[in-house]
């Protein structure tokens, strides 16, 4: 069950590995595809209608992306009390989408509930 979010990649690998049946993948609430055990890699999208796609990916082939970069610190929340307006991790992501997209501003929702 994923919650949240617009798109994402989806792996068999992990915690998915040993998937002894058929599961149910729901998204913001909506049942979106049935995964299958070695399913192998997904990409998720919903479109401006919120109606989602489900494809095949193509594995990552890190030996042709090469070393992408490495982070001076742990990305974590954990360092941070929940009431925090930034951390390292959201630091990071918006540095990412900045470097990414040549934007002027760049935020991330720390999921802050009160």
């Amino acid at each position: 069950m994923v919650d949240n979010v617009s798109t994402f990649r989806l792996m068999s690998e992990g915690p998915l590995g040993d998937l002894a049946g058929l599961r149910d993948l729901i998204v913001n609430g909506q049942r979106v595809a049935l995964l299958i055990p070695g399913f192998g890699e997904l990409r998720v999208a919903a479109t401006a209608d919120d109606d989602w796609t489900v494809a095949g990916a193509d594995p990552i082939d890190w030996d042709i992306v090469g070393f992408v970069g490495q982070a001076g610190e742990i990305l974590s929340r954990d360092a941070h009390p929940p009431e925090a307006w930034d951390s390292a991790l959201g630091n990071f992501f918006c540095d990412a989408k900045l470097a990414a997209t040549d934007a002027d501003v760049a935020f991330q929702n720390n999921r802050l509930r009160l």
